[in-house]
């Protein structure tokens, strides 16, 4: 097993953005017969909005709605004659499972993938995007009610390591879950806004 890598460098702001960091870990994303992978994850969610959907509810919803996550992956040793880029296949490949299987975790259901294709980076890199569509089902008074979400997952190499970078978000303002009042309380945005928030963390990711 290789050394633990260093994390990924954070976008600037998090604290002042409503930010807390949640988790954070350091574990093996895929397995290499020659090599060690090691990936250094930082989680983030978005307190603010936690709090505020909680206040609304009377404290009857309290969860997660919208988290952010940064990793820096590691090969080590590179076979020799390989690149990072003959690896991006397999590394890609295991962190949109991986993430998929976050995603379940955290309550998504009806996950639908769809690549987006790429996006730069503030470093000038060029990641593969991918989407995920779905929905988190909510128990309201015993009846369940549907919330749509979004999650975004962006890979791609940097200095000879990996960085996987993306996140999760409710896309229909809670319209499907909180009531009237309720919404009026909440501090939500649109689906879109949320989207365009998030792919500014993910350009920050260095």
């Amino acid at each position: 097993m290789g050394p633990d890598p260093d994390p990924a460098g954070l976008p600037d702001g998090l604290d002042a953005g409503g930010w807390t960091e949640r988790d954070r870990t350091v574990e093996s994303p895929v397995d290499l017969p020659t090599a060690s992978v090691r990936g250094h994850t930082a989680v983030y969610e978005d307190a603010a909005l936690r709090e505020s959907v909680r206040d609304a509810t009377a404290g009857t919803l309290d969860r997660t709605w919208r988290f952010f996550f940064a990793s820096r992956v590691v090969v080590s040793p590179l076979p020799p004659g390989v690149g990072t880029a003959a690896l991006f296949p397999t590394v890609a490949a295991a962190a949109r499972e991986s993430f998929a299987d976050d995603l379940r975790d955290r309550g998504f259901a009806d996950l639908n993938r769809r690549r987006v294709g790429r996006v730069r980076v503030g470093t000038g890199d060029r990641a593969t995007l991918t989407r995920y569509d779905g929905v988190l089902p909510v128990e309201r008074g015993g009846d369940r009610r549907d919330l749509p979400v979004e999650a975004l997952l962006a890979v791609w190499s940097r200095d000879r390591s990996f960085r996987v970078a993306g996140g999760g978000y409710p896309t229909d303002g809670f319209a499907s879950v909180l009531d009237g009042d309720e919404r009026a309380a909440v501090d939500a945005r649109s689906g879109t806004e949320y989207r365009e928030a998030l792919l500014d963390l993910v350009r920050g990711v260095e």
